[in-house]
């Protein structure tokens, strides 16, 4: 009685095999790269399809124009990256009346219509008749759908200004290399301390469509002072920009410091790339802290308020040391001043 013995094929045989598949589709890329044959797309197809849940997949499951009659939205579609799909379209003000704080909603559900997250994004202001060109990620990889669900706005009570006690000075768009942004002045003529400064712009194409919103903002802003406020441009070349929203929060009882917390020799001096401010703020109470916060404005030469800095941590007991140390990369510091210490 004789046995045949079953051999399996040498492993090495099968990844030489492998190998030389990879190189002749390789090679054949190569040789097609905008018309590739018909048999490397069905590859890729299938790869693709056979992915469950995948993100691909993500459709649309209403006519987003009847959501709102002030907006028209069209051009909608998912762009995909390496990870995230992103939804984009456009967004237009069909009525004859200005809107502010401009909110879209999306939604996104799994296969079975059941809803994953409500997703949100935000527009300061549209002109009558202006466009607004939307992206949004929809972080929601088991997500099958997406449903545009609303958007909505509001009358625009004050196109520029909405704190009459800060005015705008002057601004211009400039361009570096290929950096964009916009700076400009901004002035407190009022004798308030305002918490907080805010300076909105809509960033625009050469047709007037908005592309994207911007902004920037200063903390403890004081009477009497001036702020060289620095808008940037993200991922597009602005061919123009309108100041949207200048606003401040006021506090008629700002209170600079916490009590008993005394500062410590704070200095500035020159890092590798960096301007840094360093000091010691001291625990002089029998009070221990949980938390402790320090805000710093920078200036230039001129007394222009630049930035605002900030830095805290938790813990200070009573009687120890807490040795701050905060940097920034904003160019032509000259000055400083420790305007607030907050602690609980």
């Amino acid at each position: 009685m004789s046995i045949t013995r079953y051999e399996p094929k040498p492993i090495k045989n099968r990844l030489i095999a492998l190998l030389v598949i990879g190189v002749l589709i390789f090679g054949i890329t190569k040789l097609f790269p905008d018309n590739p044959p018909a048999f490397l797309e069905k590859i890729s197809t299938k790869a693709e399809s056979s992915t469950p849940n995948s993100i691909r997949q993500l459709k649309s499951t209403i006519t987003p124009n009847k959501l709102n009659k002030d907006f028209n939205i069209s051009e909608v579609k998912m762009v995909y990256d390496d990870s995230w799909p992103r939804l984009t379209g456009l967004i237009k003000n069909i009525s004859k009346r200005d809107l502010q704080d401009i909110t879209l909603e999306v939604n996104t559900y799994k296969s079975n219509n059941k809803l994953i997250q409500t997703h949100y994004l935000d527009a300061y202001f549209l002109e009558a008749g202006q466009s607004w060109k939307f992206e949004m990620s929809l972080l929601d990889k088991n997500a099958a759908f997406y449903d545009i669900a609303s958007i909505s706005g509001k009358d625009a009570t004050d196109k520029i200004n909405s704190t009459s006690s800060l005015k705008v000075v002057s601004s211009e768009l400039r361009t570096e290399g290929e950096d964009q942004y916009i700076t400009g002045i901004i002035e407190n003529k009022s004798k308030m301390h305002f918490d907080e400064a805010t300076v909105e712009m809509s960033i625009m194409d050469k047709t007037g469509t908005v592309m994207q919103y911007s902004s920037a903002n200063i903390l403890c802003f004081e009477p009497g002072q001036k702020w060289k406020f620095k808008v940037d441009v993200y991922g597009y070349i602005a061919d123009s920009y309108k100041l949207t929203k200048v606003e401040g929060e006021e506090n008629p009882n700002f209170q600079h410091f916490a009590p008993s917390l005394q500062i410590l020799n704070p200095n500035l001096y020159s890092a590798e790339y960096d301007t840094n401010i360093k000091g010691t703020i001291k625990n002089n109470s029998l009070n221990s802290y949980s938390y402790v916060s320090l805000t710093i404005n920078v200036f230039d030469k001129d007394g222009c308020l630049l930035k605002s800095l900030y830095d805290s941590r938790t813990g200070l007991s009573s009687g120890s040391s807490w040795k701050f140390d905060v940097s920034t990369s904003e160019e032509n510091v000259k000055s400083f001043k420790i305007v607030e210490i907050r602690a609980n």
